[in-house]
């Protein structure tokens, strides 16, 4: 395949991740939905991957690309914590954003979970409370599409300060092939891979349509989102929990009130990556109520 640089070079599938840690909101209006969406393309460019499909949320962001190597999508994912990091300082006035924010890339090694990153990345939606087709901040409408979109304005007739007003970056788009509304989202049918997408499906939107219904998005999100849960040892996680609630609250292990344990037992689950057991006995809390907290984060 084609790099965006016009290179041509062999692509492996990944899983691109990125999620507020704890209770970091990304998204606020429908200015930063747009603005990650076309960040997710500029970045793809800039570090020569190429995007198969993505849904924004809230909270986190789901792309599934092609890459030729696990750094190149590292630094893919990398990028964009930086580009959006310095938007969000940009608009809202807080500078230390980045450290809010986990990017993970995972390499895709079979067909099925291939298949499983492209559905359950756009099912997503369904926890915004919408349709998966009805969503506009995923690439859904660029799978499989119906018929083509009318009324979309190339990228390419926009001059320089439109560009930078419409994508927040001064980078030439001009021999992209994207296109715009009238509202100036991006097409995702002009910036994503489809074909590839459809080709795991095997060029069948009935078999993608059963995916869709099949695909366990629990069983995807402790893969995809969580990633595999590793037991540290007691000591070494006794003292984390020691020093976070030195830092946090100027608190001994012993002096964390409920309200402290409760807050801190998400936070460990993401920066530890340790199970709920362990989370359990460093917090003095039952494991059940700490796998509801980790659930819920």
């Amino acid at each position: 395949m084609t790099l965006p640089d016009g290179r041509r070079c062999r692509f492996f599938p990944f899983h691109v991740c990125i999620k507020g840690v704890s209770d970091a909101i990304l998204c606020r209006d429908d200015e930063d939905f747009d603005v990650f969406v076309k960040y997710i393309h500029i970045c793809a460019r800039r570090k020569n991957v190429l995007v198969v499909v993505y849904i924004v949320m809230s909270n986190h962001v789901h792309v599934t690309i092609l890459a030729p190597d696990q750094g190149t999508a590292d630094a893919f994912a990398i990028e964009i914590k930086r580009m959006f990091s310095m938007y969000f300082a940009w608009k809202y006035g807080r500078n230390k954003v980045l450290k809010y924010l986990d990017a993970s890339a995972l390499y895709l090694d079979t067909n099925s979970y291939l298949r499983n990153s492209v559905a359950y990345t756009l099912k997503n939606s369904l926890d915004a409370g919408c349709k998966v087709d009805q969503y506009q901040w995923s690439a859904y409408r660029a799978i499989f599409p119906s018929g083509p979109v009318t009324g979309l304005w190339p990228v390419s007739r926009l001059s320089t300060r439109e560009v930078e007003k419409i994508f927040h970056t001064n980078m030439d788009i001009s021999s992209t092939g994207w296109k715009i509304d009238d509202k100036n989202r991006l097409d995702p049918a002009s910036a994503c891979e489809a074909s590839y997408a459809e080709s795991a499906f095997n060029n069948d939107i009935s078999y993608f349509y059963r995916a869709l219904g099949v695909t366990d998005n629990a069983v995807m999100e402790a893969r995809f989102m969580d990633g595999p849960r590793t037991r540290l040892n007691d000591q070494d996680f006794h003292r984390l929990v020691s020093d976070t609630a030195g830092r946090w609250f100027n608190k001994t292990v012993d002096e964390l009130s409920l309200e402290n344990k409760i807050r801190l037992a998400p936070y460990l689950y993401h920066v530890s990556k340790t199970t709920p057991a362990q989370i359990a006995r460093g917090l003095g809390l039952e494991k059940t109520m700490v796998e509801r907290l980790v659930k819920q984060r």
